[in-house]
């Protein structure tokens, strides 16, 4: 087994025992970086925006709701429940966040971008499915394995760009098991800033990565 194989699991498995999801103290208490923020299950979970204005809000259902602080009023969003164990992550300037969604299971993360336009939510699929596709074929996947987790792990100091953590699942992997890369994406258009080899990605984050993928 590559040594980096179970990182994923480790954490999202942790994080979904049943002592941890029943405590909704944890909520919101930093994930494998400060830049990430623990959603526990069936708690009422509350993130506020760097800028003091905005309350992301992860109610005991996964249903997604962002409240202005001063006038309590909603922003418009339509999309489906978070499913922890997740972590989230506001940007800097307060304008987008991200969900790494374990859509239940604790097996797997869904990267899920929302960026904040005007009184509305609008949720952002796209990066996800172009991480995507770049490792598959940086990888020269078989069409039969299975698609990559795809993480965020955090922000530039700017909030004009986000970073992702791009791994192969456990069963079925694209490449080697445990293996991936990182990549680096403006928040404005969704593009690739930097493509990073996994050694590479080690070298540059390692502030904001798990410490399981430095072990041997």
């Amino acid at each position: 087994m590559p040594k980096v194989a179970f990182f994923a699991l480790f954490v999202f498995l942790k994080l979904s025992s049943n002592s941890f999801a029943q405590n909704c103290a944890l909520s919101g208490t930093p994930g494998w970086s400060e830049q990430l923020r623990n959603v526990i299950a069936d708690c009422d979970n509350r993130f506020v925006s760097p800028d003091g204005k905005l309350v992301l809000r992860i109610d005991i259902k996964g249903k997604i709701r962002v409240i202005e602080v001063a006038s309590q009023r909603k922003l418009r969003i339509h999309s489906r429940a978070v499913e922890p164990p997740a972590m989230v992550s506001w940007s800097p300037n307060s304008d987008a966040f991200f969900v790494n969604d374990g859509e239940g299971s604790g097996m797997s993360s869904a990267f899920r971008l929302f960026r904040i336009r005007d009184s509305r939510i609008e949720e952002d699929g796209a990066t996800a499915r172009k991480a995507v596709v770049l490792y598959r074929g940086q990888f020269k996947c078989s069409p039969s394995a299975v698609d990559p987790n795809v993480w965020g792990m955090g922000w530039t100091p700017d909030g004009f760009r986000f970073h992702l953590l791009v791994q192969a699942t456990v069963n079925q992997p694209c490449g080697e098991q445990g293996s991936f890369i990182g990549m680096t994406i403006k928040l404005d258009d969704g593009s690739v800033f930097e493509m990073l080899s996994e050694e590479a990605t080690r070298r540059q984050f390692h502030t904001i990565l798990p410490r399981e993928v430095y072990s041997n």
